[in-house]
């Protein structure tokens, strides 16, 4: 089983999830505030950025993933795969399908940043 590493800036509020570190990762903005990084040869995530996580995990609705539409096709369908297995699908909760116009998602529900740092320490 791999390692996780979590950091939590709390100046900055932004959760830095790493599942392989060192790795060389392509990074692709999903929205204003997540950053998805990945391997696009083996199609497997590196690591997850949450910009304004206190704010994503108060959030009631789903934060629409608006720039997923502006990827090239197969970028796109490369993501989605990613986003859509785990390690991602177990902070991420995705919904819809790649060619809607928004996929949105919301954070697992049993995300919280008390038993992320717990797990960290």
């Amino acid at each position: 089983m791999r390692d996780i590493h979590f950091f939590y800036d709390e100046a900055g509020d932004v959760l830095y999830i790493a599942f392989h570190k060192g790795r060389k990762a392509t990074s692709v903005s999903l929205n204003d505030n997540i950053v998805l990084r990945f391997d696009p040869e083996t199609q497997k995530a590196v690591g997850l950025t949450l910009l304004d996580f206190s704010r994503l995990m108060e959030a009631p609705d789903p934060s629409p993933l608006w720039r997923l539409a502006e990827l090239p096709a197969t970028l796109r369908d490369m993501v989605w795969t990613v986003l859509t297995q785990p390690p991602i699908s177990l902070y991420l909760c995705v919904a819809t399908s790649p060619t809607e116009a928004h996929p949105a998602a919301t954070l697992a529900q049993e995300l919280s940043l008390a038993d992320l740092l717990m797990v960290a320490a």
